[in-house]
């Protein structure tokens, strides 16, 4: 009998120090969860937002995302789809000939593998996106500057209200090796940046 009662001590023993041992890990590995995004709202710099990828076609987007709210009309060889969400965020994807060339959002929903969305502080950013470099500009016509750190290796762009103090306004993600297309747009009023000759 007491043969018995040490098994049973050395197996709870062993559960006791797995379950402990599962414990602990999982408490580490929890803020890393927390962080992944789904995969219908993860930004891929370079590549994708979400479901909208670069190079896919006007129309492929529109049946994922439906019908724009409004469409921005040529300028050179750009357009832009933009829909817009009842919070008022807005999705900005850019064609050339029809083809996505960059994806701009202002929605916290989405977010990179990191966890880095327009909700992170410049910190935040510089963390998971060291290499970027600064661009400080002013849209004159209503006083409004702005601050983007640019990682055209990487092809994602960052846009901070003022300078990168200021909150995360938008993400846009673009080919790599490039540099967005959209530099500022609030209305009616648009400021094309990168635009080819």
């Amino acid at each position: 009998m007491g043969y018995r009662i040490r098994i049973t001590s050395k197996v709870q023993a062993r559960e006791t120090w797995f379950i402990r041992h599962w414990l602990i890990c999982l408490f580490l590995l929890l803020p890393l969860v927390a962080h992944a995004a789904e995969p219908g709202s993860l930004i891929s710099p370079g590549a994708c937002v979400g479901k909208i990828c670069l190079d896919a076609s006007r129309n492929k987007v529109q049946q994922i995302l439906g019908k724009p709210a409004f469409v921005k009309g040529n300028l050179r060889k750009y357009s832009a789809d933009v829909w817009k969400s009842r919070q008022g965020h807005l999705l900005i994807v850019v064609y050339v000939m029809n083809k996505v060339t960059d994806i701009h959002l202002t929605s916290a929903s989405f977010s990179t593998s990191g966890g880095v969305s327009t909700s992170s502080s410049f910190d935040e950013v510089k963390r998971d996106f060291p290499m970027g470099r600064e661009d400080e500009y002013t849209v004159f016509e209503n006083g409004h500057s702005r601050t983007d750190w640019i990682l055209p290796s990487q092809g994602i762009t960052f846009t901070f209200s003022g300078d990168l103090t200021g909150p995360l306004v938008r993400i846009a993600v673009h080919k790599r090796n490039t540099t967005k297309t959209v530099g500022y747009s609030r209305g009616e009023l648009w400021y094309w940046t990168g635009l080819p000759d």
